[in-house]
């Protein structure tokens, strides 16, 4: 729901503070979302142990996901807007299902957590701080490495093509970046003289 009504806001202010420090807020703030599920276990209540995680953890994925889908297919021609899209949901698929393989032998998860709830709860307060440890590795990369994009100088007498939308929705599609490419205005006529002298006279033009 988080994203559904916030991803828009997301998208926007990312294309206006640039890439950077969305990419990096959004993991911290999943990672603190993470943490925070370590309070749910037997006993616990959802409006004072649950709901709190899954809010920070819905807002570290506003800031994070629209930017970072808009960054990615920013960074290539309109062309080729479809090829990134592909490749990005492809590693998003495949990451989740790597981390879906992994984390549970991580975590020291075996069949017979299945069969207790003791255990099963064990095992997940220590798979938390892993998802987190991650996502606070994801953000230091981001911080280090995600830089603005130079925007290169046009002549100020020629206007640049602008962006097809101005923001990412999560219902909508991201922004495509056509470039700068210059907006050609059409040619216009010049009407033809009304007076003068003219090769047949005076005031007279064929």
């Amino acid at each position: 729901m988080l994203m559904l009504l916030l991803s828009a806001r997301s998208g926007e202010l990312g294309q206006r503070i640039g890439p950077r420090i969305p990419l990096t807020v959004g993991p911290v703030l999943c990672a603190a979302g993470m943490l925070l599920m370590i309070r749910v276990g037997p006993g616990a209540s959802y409006v004072a142990d649950v709901l709190p995680a899954l809010v920070v953890l819905g807002m570290g994925m506003v800031t994070l996901v629209a930017p970072l889908t808009s960054t990615v297919l920013a960074s290539v021609d309109v062309d080729r807007a479809g090829l990134a899209s592909g490749i990005n949901n492809a590693a998003a698929r495949a990451a989740g299902l790597i981390a879906v393989a992994a984390l549970p032998l991580l975590a020291g998860m075996g069949p017979e957590a299945y069969r207790s709830a003791d255990q099963f709860a064990a095992t997940f307060r220590r798979a938390m701080p892993l998802c987190a440890a991650v996502l606070l590795v994801g953000a230091l990369i981001a911080w280090l490495t995600v830089r603005p994009a130079p925007r290169p100088a046009t002549p100020p007498t020629k206007e640049p093509c602008h962006p097809e939308c101005t923001y990412h929705c999560g219902v909508a599609s991201p922004p495509l970046d056509p470039g700068d490419t210059p907006h050609q205005p059409p040619p216009t006529s010049t009407p033809p003289p009304t007076g003068g002298d003219g090769p047949e006279g005076p005031g007279v033009w064929t």
